[in-house]
């Protein structure tokens, strides 16, 4: 995902996203802090901040990317 959020590719991000979500990987804190990166730098602030409110468990690097995200 580092790729897509370098590119600015936030549609093939959801699609990811997505399959995330069908196959169960919402769970995992590294996939979220992955797409919360990813939306992040692809200024969907929305959809990071929506993954951050949705994380089960959070670790330091998700409150890291969590805070990186929000709006000043």
């Amino acid at each position: 995902m580092p790729v897509l959020a370098t590119k600015g590719d936030v549609e093939r991000g959801r699609k990811i996203h997505s399959y995330v979500r069908d196959h169960s990987f919402s769970d995992d804190v590294v996939v979220c802090n992955s797409l919360d990166n990813m939306y992040g730098k692809c200024k969907s602030l929305e959809e990071a901040r929506q993954i951050f409110v949705e994380m089960p468990q959070r670790d330091m690097p998700s409150r890291r990317v969590g805070e990186s995200t929000r709006p000043m």
